[in-house]
């Protein structure tokens, strides 16, 4: 099993040097409208800085993937959490993802809400706080609860997979390797300890896709909201809170998510926040080390060519 002292080289693509891409708002209108985040606009473009590759507040310090590395499991997790954060969430805006929603009577960010978290069922909104982080409680309430008023959660859920799994097979279907990616991903997947971890466990327990491309992308999916979950959880054990985390790593987009603007990030909070990063690697290492080497190399290379694709 790939663990301990053991490592592997493998040869990441260059493209991947370029960093990766990051969504942009360009238009966004208020909550109380007659159909607010209906006219969103976005769009995506490379990004060089380290703190927008992939998970866009990636922590200070880890290297960006390059070529002939040597990884052991922890710097495996480091290596592929910021490309799988990137690939996993790229469907989400997608022009065809907003139109499902639109069909369905959802506009971008009503569907966003709705169709991620719907695996969580018809529940409260303060569940679904507690399952996503980051957003400010009010406006998740506002989104989720007029959101199921229109259609029901787990169908939300299952639509909006259907766009990462429709998502995938018209990006990747040209790839090598999708197949066998698939499987290494879900060896992870399987591996890890659930408890806690309701966003994650919830979408995991969706059933496959058929198609090898479609597949790709919902292991993708999975395995962003895996560690999403898992970093939840280390902000609390860190004693950090997640409008505080939201501040620290994305002090670009405060009021996009909800919240006010003036609160002051100190050096504490970067500390805990260090320490959270740290701790989410750490406790994603007993899944990751569950994998042969020659699964770990396949999840780099698979997914660095998926990026590479989205980087055209």
């Amino acid at each position: 099993m790939f663990s301990g002292p053991q490592r592997f080289e493998t040869r990441l693509f260059s493209g991947n040097r370029d960093g990766r891409q990051r969504l942009t708002v360009d238009k966004m209108v208020g909550i109380d409208g007659e159909e607010p985040y209906v006219n969103v606009v976005c769009h995506y473009s490379k990004v060089r800085d380290r703190a927008s590759r992939g998970r866009l507040c990636q922590s200070e310090g880890v290297p960006a993937p390059r070529r002939d590395l040597t990884l052991t499991p922890i710097e495996l997790i480091q290596t592929a959490s910021p490309i799988i954060g990137g690939i996993g969430g790229a469907f989400y805006f997608d022009p065809a993802t907003l139109a499902r929603g639109k069909e369905l009577g959802l506009d971008g960010l009503r569907f966003y809400m709705l169709g991620r978290c719907g695996v969580l069922g018809d529940v409260e909104a303060k569940v679904v706080q507690s399952a996503m982080g980051y957003f400010e409680p009010s406006m998740v309430e506002k989104l989720w609860d007029s959101a199921r008023a229109r259609i029901q959660p787990r169908e939300a859920g299952r639509e909006y997979l259907a766009c990462a799994q429709n998502f995938g097979a018209t990006k990747f279907s040209g790839l090598e390797g999708l197949e066998t990616y698939a499987e290494a991903a879900g060896k992870v997947i399987a591996a890890q300890d659930p408890a806690a971890l309701a966003l994650f466990s919830g979408i995991a327990a969706e059933p496959p896709a058929s198609d090898p491309a479609a597949l790709a992308m919902q292991m993708t999916s999975v395995l962003r909201e895996m560690r999403g979950s898992v970093h939840l959880t280390a902000l609390a054990a860190c004693g950090l809170s997640p409008e505080i985390a939201h501040r620290v790593c994305r002090p670009d987009a405060i009021a996009m998510f909800g919240w006010q603007e003036g609160v002051e990030v100190t050096e504490d909070h970067q500390t805990r926040w260090q320490a959270a990063e740290t701790l989410t690697d750490e406790m994603l290492v007993p899944a990751w080390s569950s994998i042969p080497e020659a699964d770990a190399k396949a999840i780099v290379e698979t997914t660095s060519a998926m990026q590479a694709v989205l980087d055209k």
